[in-house]
């Protein structure tokens, strides 16, 4: 057959491939190979591995927390989902690496870059402080008597200074720590708010003092030995606030705080403090040369999913339009080389940068690889397409070849790689738009609106083609409408109204859609609804999923689940079969799995997550053989690809590993 065989290297395009042969592992019961003395023989084809990384590097799930070293020209970014740090090329502007960070205490740490190299973290818990070695990959916890960190900077000439609660005792501790030297420690009988570094070196330091509520004075410290060298004193009477601060200096005018749903401007000619309530978890402020300021809230955007930067000028004014920024935008740092901030951008798997003069994104710097949908080229059975859930991954694999190609044109959430007449479509998820795609090179052809609007809701939508119509029907899992729309016009021709609104954002609440039978079958995988649309005449049958399928299928974070048989009388969902016409259960298999495919008479393939492995099943759903796929991913979706001359095999994409996984099972 013409699927590749194992060792030797191969040829990549964009990003570097890991090729990893293995042998699939057969558990037949016989030497031979075969399922029983009757069966035809199954021929073992060789695995690959196609990681969508540069290296076979870890994954990034969720950016969070940044550190940036101007010196070094570096920038290192925490994970919200795993113990890793990206870093990126400040001057590329590109990724080097991502570290997997040893004995990482927890998963999202305030981060800080020094000039000498070394990466600082800073945990809530204990150990509170840790460094790590990019060069070496070496990782060490500092031995401070803190419980926790909960504010950390980077000092010129190396180290860092952290804020943490004390040990034994009362008040904060402030440690300025340096690779290679004991730590100093001054004691601050009340609380830390915040820290950020001083214009010409050093440390601001946002205290209350006392156990009084209002913070009472803004000190600069050296950030090797923490003597005082200024002090900035709040007057009393100005209401100042106390909380978890960000701030930092505004030429001309002060300090420029943020405190969840507040900004203040702190003026240390005569101690004022001013405040308005606004935002919701602002974070991240950056002083401007003219005076002005703008600060990052995390949650302002739209339906509190996009980051929104507010500018304020130094009367604490608006001083020009809010500018949306990246999926849940709040952490970052501003570059003093070239002026952009450099946020990251959690929804999207990315970290922008951005230049607040204009409130334009310069770049885009993709950390990671999610897989969430698989489709296949129908020009070429070894090529492959994939999207990835809450991530701007987009790109396609060539099985044979090896060569992988990553979407430049970078849309928001692309999900759902369709096919329809020879084109190739994608849904722009949280924009609520299409786009067709030039299959080759990925760039964006056309755009147009799928008229159900944007779904900022964390439950996704789903795309799918008729072709005997020549439509592309779209759901919005946020609303629970379905669209048909022309493909060749763009024009959307209706719309339905197939489930009730999903009231909770964070339920995976999406309605894979299916055509079969000259209908559409929607499935909404949070609570098992099932609904079959008849497009001509707009009728709409009500039914309702297997609910231990639904169960596997949410345990397992399935996001591409309904499969049609070949002869087109079953549809699955996970470990449960029903009639795609009149929504009757069929069959329901005794193992937890997810049927990838059904040839009828010639059985099932199906993919097991304990043991990891594909199956293949009899028509019935017995097992006949078993081909094992090492860790199990999370969120996989499976595609099976058949070839022309008979060879089948399974692709199972890896939401949290970012890889592709070909697992060959011989001929049908």
């Amino acid at each position: 057959g013409r699927w590749p065989q194992a060792g030797g290297g191969l040829p990549i395009a964009l990003v570097a491939l890991l090729l990893a042969a293995c042998v699939p592992e057969q558990e037949t019961g016989g030497e031979s190979g075969t399922d029983s003395d009757s069966a035809a023989p199954v021929t073992p084809l060789a695995n690959i591995v196609i990681p969508l990384l540069p290296s076979g590097q870890a994954n990034l799930l969720v950016p969070i927390q940044v550190g940036l070293d101007p010196r070094g020209r570096r920038l290192f970014v925490s994970s919200n989902g795993l113990p890793n740090l990206a870093e990126i090329d400040l001057d590329a502007a590109a990724l080097v690496a991502v570290h997997e960070v040893p004995d990482m205490t927890e998963l999202h740490p305030f981060v800080a870059a020094d000039e000498d190299g070394s990466v600082w973290l800073g945990f809530k818990g204990t150990p509170a402080l840790g460094r790590f070695d990019p060069a070496t990959g070496s990782y060490a916890v500092e031995d401070v008597p803190v419980s926790e960190v909960h504010a950390l900077v980077a000092v010129e000439g190396g180290g860092a200074v952290a804020a943490g609660e004390v040990v034994a005792g009362d008040g904060d501790d402030l440690l300025a720590v340096a690779a290679g030297r004991a730590p100093t420690t001054l004691n601050v009988p009340g609380s830390v708010l915040g820290l950020d570094a001083a214009t010409g070196g050093g440390v601001n330091a946002l205290v209350r003092e006392t156990t009084a509520k209002p913070p009472n004075a803004m000190l600069t410290l050296d950030g090797g030995s923490l003597s005082e060298l200024t002090r900035c004193n709040i007057d009393p009477d100005s209401r100042a606030t106390a909380g978890f601060s960000w701030f930092d200096e505004v030429p001309g005018v002060g300090f420029a705080i943020t405190q969840d749903s507040s900004i203040s401007l702190l003026n240390c000619d005569d101690g004022a403090w001013s405040s308005v309530k606004i935002g919701a978890e602002n974070r991240s402020v950056f002083g401007l040369e003219d005076g002005s300021f703008v600060a990052l809230d995390r949650m302002g955007g739209q339906d509190k999913n996009w980051g929104l930067a507010r500018y304020f000028d130094g009367a604490l004014e608006p001083a020009r339009t809010s500018v949306q920024v990246g999926k849940n935008s709040g952490y970052g740092a501003r570059d003093p080389v070239t002026g952009l901030v450099w946020m990251n951008s959690e929804g999207t798997g990315e970290v922008w940068a951005w230049r607040p003069e204009t409130g334009e994104v310069e770049h885009r710097v993709r950390l990671g690889a999610h897989v969430e949908s698989l489709a296949m080229d129908p020009r070429d059975d070894r090529r492959v397409y994939f999207t990835g859930r809450l991530s701007s991954s987009f790109g396609w694999a060539n099985l044979e070849t090896g060569e992988l190609l990553l979407a430049s044109d970078l849309l928001v959430w692309p999900v759902s790689p369709t096919w329809l007449d020879g084109r190739l479509y994608v849904l722009d998820e949280l924009e609520g738009t299409l786009a067709e795609l030039d299959p080759d090179t990925l760039a964006v052809l056309r755009t147009f609106d799928s008229g159900l609007g944007p779904n900022p809701t964390l439950t996704l939508s789903d795309l799918a083609a008729d072709p005997e119509r020549g439509w592309l029907y779209v759901n919005n899992g946020g609303t629970g409408e379905v669209a048909a729309i022309d493909a060749e016009s763009g024009a959307v021709l209706n719309t339905w109204a197939l489930f009730e609104a999903t009231v909770d954002g964070d339920t995976p609440g999406r309605a894979e859609l299916l055509v079969a039978g000259g209908g559409l079958v929607a499935l909404r995988n949070s609570d098992g609804a099932l609904r079959r649309l008849n497009p001509d005449s707009g009728a709409i049958t009500s039914g309702e999923a297997d609910s231990r399928a639904v169960h596997f299928v949410i345990r397992g974070h399935a996001m591409d689940t309904l499969v049609l048989s070949d002869e087109g009388a079953r549809a699955w969902s996970g470990p449960w079969a029903f009639d795609p016409t009149t929504l009757e259960s069929v069959l329901l298999l005794e193992a937890d799995v997810q049927v990838l495919a059904d040839e009828g008479e010639g059985g099932l393939l199906a993919w097991s997550a304990d043991p990891a492995a594909v199956l293949t099943l009899d028509a019935d759903g017995v097992e006949t053989g078993s081909f094992a796929t090492g860790t199990a991913p999370w969120g996989f979706p499976g595609l099976v690809v058949r070839g022309a001359d008979g060879d089948r095999g399974v692709v199972l994409g890896s939401y949290d590993r970012g890889d592709l996984a070909f697992v060959g099972v011989g001929g049908g």
